[in-house]
């Protein structure tokens, strides 16, 4: 009961919290002894265990993950028709910018110029879209402080990745990581642009912490990774990346 209360509290842990708080339950099994178990009696509410490493940060987490529907309409449950376009059209885009979105754009998105754009959303609309995905731990918001202004910028969360799994594939927009093999939403990408191999920052800071250069493991080019905006030194105001918004491109 003790595992399961944690899980519907806090839906993505990572292995090394689940570990610490799993010495605290009295008399505890082995985790998969336990996790199975849960398994089993959560599957009546569409609900699963399951184990995932994040893009972003390479740490394994375990995510209560929904069983029901697929993509984005199953971690949409609580929105409407309406907004769960809008959700296609962020992650779409997200895929595009190297896994991150400013919330300028996603204003933009929801107001749709082309007549196969989907509906137009209103601004409330749009920060509710927002706020769910980050309550729900499927998106990551990141604030900025730049000349005065507080801006934020959205990624997709750990658990937001593995339910998406199947959306984000079917893209076809995502390689996977040159090393880990697993799928590079967020990370650097060969500048041989005959190559184009990605490789994930967690993946990349491994290597160079012991050598003086790395280099793409599909072509040999040295990689020179680029400003990185989840360390939260973004150099561009979300007025200025929406005005210019063709320079936006996937972060090498």
């Amino acid at each position: 009961r003790y595992v399961a209360q944690m899980f519907f509290c806090n839906p993505c842990i990572s292995e090394e919290t689940l570990t610490e708080e799993f010495t605290k339950v009295p008399s505890a099994a082995d985790f998969e002894i336990v996790k199975n178990d849960l398994n089993k009696q959560l599957r009546f509410m569409k609900f699963e265990i399951r184990k995932f490493r994040a893009d972003l940060d390479g740490k394994t987490y375990w995510v209560l993950a929904s069983a029901r529907g697929s993509g984005e309409k199953k971690i949409g449950a609580a929105l409407e028709t309406n907004q769960i376009a809008l959700l296609q059209r962020v992650v779409n885009k997200m895929l595009d910018l190297n896994g991150s979105i400013a919330k300028q754009t996603v204003m933009e998105l929801a107001k749709p110029k082309g007549g196969n754009s989907g509906p137009r959303i209103t601004n409330f609309d749009t920060t509710r879209v927002l706020n769910y995905m980050v309550s729900e731990d499927l998106f990551v918001e990141q604030e900025i402080k730049k000349d005065r202004k507080l801006l934020k910028r959205y990624y997709l969360a750990p658990r937001g990745q593995m339910e998406l799994y199947d959306f984000i594939v079917d893209t076809k927009k995502v390689k996977n990581c040159s090393l880990c093999h697993t799928l590079c939403i967020t990370g650097y990408t060969c500048p041989n642009k005959e190559c184009g191999a990605r490789i994930h920052k967690h993946c990349y800071d491994r290597l160079a912490a012991n050598r003086s250069s790395v280099l793409c493991s599909e072509c040999g080019t040295t990689i020179v990774p680029k400003h990185f905006m989840l360390n939260g030194e973004d150099e561009e105001t979300e007025d200025e990346e929406e005005d210019n918004e063709m320079e936006e491109e996937p972060l090498e």
